[in-house]
């Protein structure tokens, strides 16, 4: 499968001032396949020393100098690393925290020498209280499910996706070509944009096989709480897990999750926390403000959460694939917040907000940063709906662009840019493209 990702580690691998890259994910997005991709390409050789199916390569960290940890590696794995034209790959480094650190130091010894580094639950490690990292040592990049587009170039269709970069708000796509591309949303919105799912469709086209890889996945990640948490702490993973997609698109109650624990506030937002860094859940925050940064007017304490994937998701609701209503409610939201997450840039922390006024009931689900103007965004399934909440939110932060995503063509009038889900990923263009061609006239 294409991944936009290589074209990042392209770019890593050639920079003048590359340091040793980390790849951060959730498990089963793709991060060793990609790696080892990018490695037997754009390589003579690719090297992959995985500590957890390999931990006795763990014992070559007692020294941390490069040249040590080669010529070690070097003899058990009977293959030579060349600095410029080798790719060293540690997967699963979690397993091996002096792996972890010694980063650091083949960016100081051996900065010619490309290191990469990922793990399913490396957030843990870097999370550890007595593990940090030196700044400017190491470079993070973060790997997301598949995108809408990833999907459909996966499935062959990469004149649609060149289409797609070229429509905008005077050549919006036909209605013929509209209507298909909704038809491949609702394949998309059932499979998501986990990989062995993906791979499940392509090959069988059948969603019910689809649903078996899903199920899978969600109980291997269940059966991960046990390496992160505590067994009182594996219950309350489990509750909050299994709380994901029903309260997907609502505000968070800890006393909704789960009413009969005592304390619900303190073990459920521990909870909640541990699965974000497993990447399971992605918190959306309320926000007062309508201006950078948006931290400020900060409502901690009011937030929704993303599931890692909307076709986990689907899985977990226990949708009928032949009757998926797959464009209902929350499901559009958890579609256009996960399209952000994937286009947004994956060297750069992406966090998510929702404008909450103080006074009132007012909510705009999503605020959008683009070259210092805050965007509010509305997610509708159909034509009904005002967009009071957006309107309101034009009018208290004088912002002369709001923006409604839903099912419905491109078009645009009075200030509302109305853009079809499928081109969630293309926000910051057609924004570009509105103030080019209108605006600025």
């Amino acid at each position: 499968m294409r991944r936009k990702f290589h074209e990042i580690l392209s770019t890593w691998k050639n920079h003048p001032l590359r340091m040793p890259l980390i790849v951060r994910g959730a498990r089963q997005v793709g991060k060793t396949y990609i790696i080892e991709s990018f490695g037997k390409e754009e390589f003579d050789h690719c090297l992959t020393i995985n500590f957890e199916e390999s931990p006795k390569f763990q014992t070559c960290f007692k020294d941390l100098d490069p040249v040590a940890i080669l010529n070690q590696i070097g003899l058990i794995s009977q293959q030579r690393v060349i600095p410029g034209k080798s790719l060293l790959f540690f997967d699963e480094v979690q397993q091996c925290p002096r792996a972890l650190q010694s980063l650091r130091y083949f960016k100081e010894k051996l900065p010619a020498l490309h290191v990469i580094a990922a793990g399913s639950l490396l957030e843990f490690a870097l999370k550890d209280d007595e593990f940090s990292f030196p700044v400017g040592r190491i470079q993070f990049a973060r790997l997301y499910p598949l995108s809408f587009e990833e999907f459909l170039l996966a499935g062959g269709y990469d004149d649609l996706v060149e289409a797609l970069a070229s429509y905008d708000f005077e050549k919006p796509p036909p209605l013929a070509i509209h209507e298909h591309l909704l038809s491949q949303l609702q394949d998309y919105f059932l499979t998501g944009g986990m990989p062995a799912a993906v791979l499940s469709y392509l090959t069988t086209r059948a969603f019910l096989d689809v649903k078996r890889v899903q199920q899978s996945l969600w109980s291997a990640f269940e059966s991960d709480f046990g390496k992160y948490a505590t067994q009182t702490q594996h219950q309350h993973l489990k509750k909050v897990f299994e709380a994901l997609p029903r309260l997907l698109g609502d505000h968070i109650k800890y006393s909704r999750i789960s009413p009969d624990i005592p304390n619900p506030a303190r073990e459920m937002k521990h909870a909640i926390e541990l699965l974000k860094l497993a990447g399971l859940l992605h918190p959306i925050y309320a926000t007062s403000g309508g201006s950078l940064p948006l931290t400020v007017g900060l409502r901690e304490s009011i937030f929704k959460w993303l599931c890692l994937d909307i076709g986990l998701v689907q899985c977990s609701m226990d949708v009928d694939p032949q009757h998926p209503g797959t464009m209902l409610g929350p499901l559009a939201e958890q579609f256009v917040g996960q399209q952000i997450f994937a286009s947004s840039d994956p060297l750069l922390e992406t966090h998510l907000f929702f404008w909450s006024r103080e006074q009132g009931t007012a909510e705009v689900d999503y605020l959008f940063p683009h070259k210092g103007v805050v965007y509010p965004v509305e997610v509708k399934t159909g034509k009904s709906g005002k967009l009071k909440s957006l309107h309101l939110f034009m009018k208290e932060k004088k912002v002369a662009t709001g923006i409604k995503i839903s099912p419905e063509p491109l078009s645009q009038e009075g200030g509302i840019l109305s853009i079809p889900l499928y081109l969630t990923s293309h926000l910051p263009r057609l924004i570009d493209s509105w103030t080019d061609q209108f605006v600025g006239m």
